[in-house]
């Protein structure tokens, strides 16, 4: 959220998040921040419902239930984000250009993905879920979909609907994660260390973007792209 927070103008702002699960992420945000409005869209039911028990006492706040393909006013919010959505996303062109639309004027559209799905599965069913994402879409239902995204094709359709890609960053370093499982315990030691990778991976990012995208996606499987409306 701290890098999150470098796009929104000083002051008053307003944010929406399209899939946002159970907002958990922005609540130590609202807590601090009371000048911004926040509202989440999410689709599951489940997180929805948790999500409202957990931002009932925040009056900044906005829960709606819903996916994120018609998400209200043209022109609204100053910043327009999702976080591990667009791999799920089936209508990914409607999708990139609603959280363009709605954002004003210069505002900011941020969305993070993750390509462990596609290049690190589980199990078979979610590799032929992949597959099918990836060939077949229309076969799979809106809950079940999921696609080994490329950004390259984010940063085109963002281009193609008013957007201009300022920035991308590559995050989740395999080794780094396997370095922090072994970290024991929730200390400020620990989340000392994981502020110091982040801010790592934002510092090499501009260098990683010329690696070529297959060994690019397995150093760094998670992807932001940082775009502003024109």
């Amino acid at each position: 959220m701290e890098h999150l927070e470098e796009v929104l103008p000083r002051g008053p702002a307003r944010m929406l998040e399209v899939g946002s699960g159970t907002s958990q992420p922005v609540v130590d945000f609202l807590e601090r921040r009371k000048d911004v409005s926040y509202r989440g869209v999410e689709p599951s039911g489940e997180a929805h419902a948790y999500a409202l028990e957990l931002l009932k006492n925040y009056p900044n706040a906005e829960l709606v239930h819903g996916f994120g393909y018609d998400l209200g006013e043209t022109g609204a919010w100053d910043l327009c984000f999702s976080l591990s959505v667009l791999e799920h996303v089936k209508q990914i062109e409607k999708f990139l250009a609603e959280s363009v639309r709605v954002v004003k004027q210069n505002g900011w559209i941020v969305h993070r993905w993750d390509l462990g799905h596609a290049l690190t599965p589980t199990s078979l069913k979610e590799r032929f879920q992949v597959f099918l994402g990836d060939r077949f879409p229309r076969t799979l239902p809106e809950h079940k979909f999921v696609s080994h995204l490329h950004m390259e094709t984010v940063v085109a359709l963002l281009q193609k609907h008013g957007a201009d890609t300022k920035r991308v960053t590559f995050h989740q370093m395999p080794g780094h994660k396997a370095l922090l499982k072994r970290v024991n315990g929730d200390t400020p030691e620990k989340a000392a260390l994981i502020r110091e990778l982040v801010e790592w991976e934002f510092k090499v990012s501009p260098f990683v973007r010329e690696i070529p995208a297959e060994p690019r996606e397995r150093l760094f499987p998670a992807i932001a792209v940082w775009a502003q409306k024109r």
